[in-house]
């Protein structure tokens, strides 16, 4: 049924401006056609967007003579989220199951090597990001309602204290600390073994738990592949494949249940029927995977070409990268700036589209850093400082 609804979208939609132009055959796929993916052309199709332009509810709060009641204030909201194209209340520009794919069309593998300023930054923006976890609860790849209303899982409660005793770590309790991690990490690659066991099938493991074990092993591999500690990284080394397996099991968990009405996250009481927040949970979820997704390969990436000199291409998967919707406070913030503006919601294996359009600053922490590591320091430092978004940048 899904399917023939697809057809036919695609049949009726007119061809990308780019291939009209050019009078040559567009294929209409999405996010991008084909033509304009090989020739690095900005893809755009006529009337169809996954958002809409609405006007912004106001910023500042006038004088309380001229306050609007709480029921103005509604309905104002309310008539600000009825405008806002139907499309977006889908979810199929993140749901789709086109957006799931892991793309290899554009990357030659293997990679060039990385150079030792970008793979420092990374590392260090890493470290930062798990710092910024233990303090806020959150960071650029765990979101902060994630586990807002269940609270975080036991395997990443025992993560979370295990890199809070890391980072304060002394001299005298650093060997304690270090086989702490290592007793942790092996606690729960074991439990989830035996969990495999006794289900036979990871079918009665949810999207939520894969994303869960999946964040907290990532938390004691990074500890253990860059801290220095010789015995650890080698304990560690062993242990990528099971990091690897684990998030192909999540990739492949997110991809069969992305179109289910379960693939979202807990409501809250006060939220529960609300369709822009459900479908916010549904994208919060969604982008959690995709980047836990794509810090799990870059990462290990980084160690394999700081040990080797190289490093294979893991492919290129989506997310979104527009300045201010992964930071969102509530839904209503996130739908508001997602009616209003493109999300940028791009693969990393054609992220130099995102360069061709978005502006220098509205892009967010996360894939600033992504984009440094495709294309290098330097050329996103400059593009950064060009104060409008560039067409010509050479990225090769």
């Amino acid at each position: 049924m899904n399917s023939d609804r697809a057809t036919t979208g695609l049949r009726d939609r007119k061809a990308c401006i780019a291939c009209t132009k050019s009078k040559r055959k567009c294929d209409k796929g999405t996010p991008f056609c084909q033509r304009c993916l090989e020739k690095d052309l900005i893809c755009q199709y006529p009337n169809i967007r996954p958002y809409t332009r609405v006007k912004r509810l106001p910023q500042t709060s006038p004088p309380a003579s001229d306050a609007l009641s709480s029921h103005e204030a509604s309905s104002a909201q309310l008539e600000a989220r009825e405008s806002v194209n139907p499309s977006l209340l889908t979810g199929s520009w993140f749901l789709g199951p086109e957006t799931w794919s892991i793309d290899h069309s554009s990357i030659n593998c293997p990679l060039p090597p990385l150079s030792a300023s970008i793979m420092e930054i990374y590392v260090d923006q890493m470290r930062a990001w798990l710092r910024q976890w233990i303090k806020e609860t959150q960071n650029g790849f765990i979101h902060g309602h994630l586990y807002s209303v269940t609270g975080l899982p036991h395997c990443l409660q025992n993560a979370w204290a295990a890199l809070t005793a890391y980072f304060f770590k002394t001299r005298e309790n650093e060997v304690a600390t270090m086989s702490m991690i290592q007793a942790r990490a092996e606690e729960l690659i074991v439990q989830q073994s035996h969990n495999e066991i006794c289900s036979a099938t990871m079918s009665l493991l949810g999207t939520v738990e894969h994303l869960a074990r999946v964040q907290a092993l990532f938390v004691y591999q990074f500890i253990r592949l860059f801290d220095g500690n010789i015995r650890q990284r080698a304990l560690a080394e062993k242990e990528i494949p099971v990091l690897f397996s684990w998030c192909r099991a999540l990739w492949e968990s997110a991809t069969l249940h992305a179109d289910s009405e379960n693939f979202s996250l807990p409501s809250s009481p006060f939220d529960g029927a609300d369709p822009i927040a459900r479908l916010w949970r549904k994208w919060v979820l969604s982008e959690s995977i995709r980047r836990m997704w794509i810090i799990t390969h870059f990462t290990q990436s980084v160690y394999f070409t700081m040990r080797d000199g190289w490093t294979n291409c893991p492919g290129g998967v989506c997310f979104t990268a527009r300045q201010g919707l992964w930071d969102a406070s509530s839904s209503d913030a996130w739908a508001n700036l997602l009616g209003t503006h493109d999300p940028w919601f791009f693969s990393c294996a054609h992220a130099n589209q995102l360069l061709m359009i978005a502006e220098p600053g509205r892009v967010d922490s996360f894939s600033e850093l992504l984009l440094k590591m495709l294309w290098g320091n330097e050329k996103i430092e400059n593009w950064m400082k060009n104060g409008s978004a560039v067409s010509n940048l050479t990225l090769n």
